[in-house]
């Protein structure tokens, strides 16, 4: 049976068995979401300094990465679907990408055991746990009762996240800072 035509909770088609499956838009965001806050909390419960720093990297990278395709994809294609009502649950998003992408610059300028670097890595944790919440909680629901293709979206998301990790990324996956 085809997938439906309105993209109410619609999914990726079916796949090849030996394909990776097209992945769902919220599914994508939502899985890095987790990553994102695994990597803080190894970082927490981390003391030598040098892994610090490479967590540090590997969030900064994560959070750079995750915040440009929602910036650049999720965010217009939600904008277009929902309401003038729920305009309020986008413009919120982008105030935190700014908060967001100020602190992953002034973290890139210092170095892990600096004063105020710890307090940096906490406010941006602070930011991107409310943030994420506020998605899963409000803008992912109201999304999925919109006609948006899930699956499509999805598919570009993953496709840029690609090409953005490899701008960002030397071999090996080291950050590119």
């Amino acid at each position: 049976m085809a997938a439906p035509e309105s993209g109410k909770g619609k999914t990726a088609p079916a796949s090849p068995p030996d394909s990776t499956p097209t992945p769902n838009a919220i599914g994508l965001l939502t899985t890095d979401h987790r990553d994102i806050a695994a990597w803080f909390a190894d970082y927490e419960n981390t003391d030598p300094l040098p892994r610090k720093a490479k967590l540090a990297e590997k969030i900064c990278v994560a959070l750079r990465v995750h915040t440009q395709i929602e910036d650049e994809i999720f965010y217009p294609a939600s904008r277009a679907a929902l309401n003038s009502n729920q305009e309020s649950l986008i413009e919120g998003a982008v105030g935190d990408h700014a908060a967001t992408k100020a602190l992953i610059a002034e973290i890139e300028r210092m170095n892990v055991g600096e004063p105020l670097y710890e307090a940096r890595i906490r406010m941006l944790r602070q930011i991107f746990m409310r943030h994420a919440a506020e998605e899963e909680e409000a803008l992912f629901p109201a999304c999925l009762r919109t006609d948006m293709d899930m699956a499509a979206l999805g598919a570009r998301l993953a496709a840029r996240k690609i090409e953005l990790m490899r701008k960002l990324t030397r071999p090996g996956g080291h950050p590119v800072m």
